[in-house]
């Protein structure tokens, strides 16, 4: 058995190979991550990265949600790979070790990892405001620190982008 971050985690391997997975009081119910995952893809609940997901490009990404939780999710070359970790405003925690291959096991396709994540897609990078797939070039004159966006005005008149990103990035 284990003990993180407070609460208990207990797994067997048996001979054969097979992992059981027990679930703890303090887990997140499947049912209750499911209906998260619902909310954030139908726009009920809004996320904030605490850092943009583009600059990460691979390790974790941390978002805030407008209910109070924190999602987890690794980017992996700019495309979703996993979720790490869900974690509710009362402390309960689900992980990857117990979502990774059960029904709690989120795979948005690509656009939905897009607008719901800010995550453009494997090896690509995206204006933040209308969704255009950005060219190497503008890579090379974004300055860190600074968004992710055209640079040639084509977005400048949009006020709600149809493919743009619903993920704001969390101000400092």
């Amino acid at each position: 058995m284990l003990i993180r971050a407070g609460w208990l985690m207990a797994q067997v391997k048996i001979q054969i190979g097979y992992l059981i997975k027990f679930k703890m009081p303090n887990e997140i119910s499947t049912d209750q991550v499911l209906a998260f995952y619902r909310d954030i893809e139908s726009g009920v609940i809004r996320l904030v990265a605490e850092l943009d997901p583009q600059d990460v490009y691979a390790g974790d990404v941390v978002y805030r949600a407008s209910n109070g939780w924190r999602l987890t999710v690794f980017n992996d070359a700019n495309e979703f790979d996993y979720v790490d970790e869900v974690r509710t405003i009362d402390g309960r925690v689900t992980d990857y070790d117990f979502i990774d291959g059960t029904s709690a096991d989120w795979s948005p396709d690509d656009e939905v990892a897009w607008q719901c994540l800010g995550i453009p897609g494997y090896m690509k990078f995206r204006c933040m405001v209308c969704g255009f797939k950005l060219p190497r070039a503008t890579l090379r004159r974004r300055q860190s620190g600074q968004p992710f966006l055209c640079g040639d005005g084509r977005c400048a008149e949009l006020r709600i982008p149809p493919m743009g990103t619903r993920i704001r990035i969390l101000e400092v």
